[in-house]
């Protein structure tokens, strides 16, 4: 193994009243999510966005497979052996060459290890060694099982790596050598600021899954969100169309119609200044409209895809019409904006409109046939509560052309 330890900075200043007041604040939410516990179970608790039925169909049509393939079970064992004499041998020759453990690399893209204390301190190159190998063993094991369908196997190697991905060591303290480091330099402070989040969260939160992805407070609309000049001139049960003002002298004749995606809507297009799109566009010389979509609610219940096309890029385009005096217009579909934005080309063509000269796709999914993960989550019995009657929870608060969501 390498010389080098697993070295600690040195420790920054402590803040003494940190603990009182995290351990304070933990205490105050975990008192509320006691309550909130109890009225939960008073009022019955919300469905799983995911039926345990779903999940386990699968690994039941595994095990089935298995017992039929006496061949495939020889095979993973045969592997495991394999691999363990491997890791054995790995970690006799490293420790009498003094290098690190590598029998098993981490798959490319994978950042969970890049520290260097999982190379250089033994403990941890060890661990993290054991679980690349077991982790290999596991999903190569399902991938070897036959007769399975697609959509099953899809779901299966889905939910595993879901489990093994949990089961990683960078997800717990005493085996992550960066959370330790950070711990020992705040002398806990880290710890006891999480738990306060996460009970937070869990107190604060509604739903099956509460935690926040991401600080409320972050963004304010016309501050860092949504800060370059335009005016709504028009709008439809569904939509507002803004038009930016121009700050160039000239504009290209064309004007440019953008059509975001329902959930984050344009506001990820115009993330500030030196970050947005939208700003980009206006200072070089086109004239930007974008769609605003509406927070929906239990009254557009009954609106479809196709009205979404016919109340939002046509009815955006007939409006720029109206505005500028241009029939001809570019457009720039994102995400499921670009999916319905491809929908409405196809509509159009269907009938010779001709008015769109160029079409830009970012991140748009046009051919669901391969929809990657989300696979997993498309089935018959996709929800613990699929069977009884749909009612909308959704409700508008505040303005409701200009609230910032994530998706």
């Amino acid at each position: 193994m390498s010389e080098k330890p697993f070295k600690i900075t040195s420790s920054t200043e402590f803040e003494p009243d940190v603990v009182p007041q995290s351990l304070m604040r933990a205490s105050i939410h975990g008192g509320n999510i006691v309550k909130r516990s109890i009225m939960r179970r008073l009022r019955g608790s919300p469905p799983s966005p995911v039926s345990v039925k779903s999940i386990a169909k699968p690994f039941i049509s595994l095990t089935g497979k298995l017992v039929t393939q006496p061949d495939t079970l020889i095979l993973a064992q045969m592997r495991l052996v394999r691999d363990s004499s491997r890791f054995g041998w790995g970690l006799l020759t490293s420790g009498l060459r003094n290098k690190p453990l590598d029998v098993a690399e981490p798959e490319p893209g994978d950042g969970r290890f890049r520290d260097q204390a999982w190379s250089e301190a033994m403990a941890f190159n060890v661990i993290k060694q054991a679980y690349l190998l077991s982790n290999r063993w596991i999903m190569d094991t399902v991938n070897d099982v036959r007769g399975l369908d697609n959509h099953t196997r899809r779901k299966l190697r889905f939910f595993t790596g879901q489990m093994t991905d949990a089961l990683a060591p960078s997800n717990f303290i005493l085996s992550n050598p960066e959370v330790l480091r950070a711990t020992i330099q705040s002398r806990g402070k880290n710890l006891l600021r999480g738990l306060a989040n996460l009970l937070r969260d869990m107190d604060e939160g509604e739903g099956p899954m509460p935690f926040r992805m991401s600080d409320p407070d972050a963004f304010k609309v016309g501050e860092n969100l949504a800060t370059t000049p335009g005016d709504v001139i028009y709008q439809n049960d569904l939509m507002q169309l803004i038009q930016y003002r121009p700050t160039t002298e000239t504009v290209h004749r064309r004007p440019l119609l953008v059509i975001p995606p329902w959930i984050n809507k344009y506001y990820i297009l115009d993330l500030g200044e030196k970050k947005s799109f939208i700003r980009y566009w206006v200072e070089h010389g086109h004239t930007v409209f974008v769609v605003s979509w509406i927070n929906p609610g239990p009254e557009l219940a009954h609106k479809t895809f196709e009205d979404y096309m016919l109340e939002g890029p046509i009815a955006a385009m007939d409006a720029i019409e109206q505005a500028t005096g241009e029939r001809e217009l570019n457009t720039v579909g994102y995400c499921i904006g670009g999916t319905l934005l491809g929908c409405t080309l196809a509509w159009l063509a269907a009938r010779e409109d001709n008015r769109v000269k160029s079409a830009t796709f970012l991140n748009s999914l046009m051919d669901f046939s391969e929809v990657g993960d989300l696979e997993a989550f498309i089935d018959e019995t996709p929800s613990a509560n699929s069977r009884k009657p749909w009612k909308s929870r959704a409700v508008l608060r505040g303005p409701q052309w200009r609230r910032p969501s994530t998706c």
